[in-house]
């Protein structure tokens, strides 16, 4: 039962780790994705 209580928590600590890495790229991206206009920007990145 302890077992199974310590993989929960753990599971949920990785998705709430997963669920805030995403929120944090998408911040960190967002003024690339909203800046579309900036072309020359967007040729340097791929």
């Amino acid at each position: 039962m302890a077992f199974a209580l310590t993989d929960m928590s753990l599971l949920t600590a990785m998705s709430v780790h997963v669920v805030s890495s995403l929120i944090a790229t998408m911040v960190l991206l967002s003024p690339v994705i909203l800046s579309d206009d900036n072309h020359d920007h967007e040729s340097s990145f791929f």
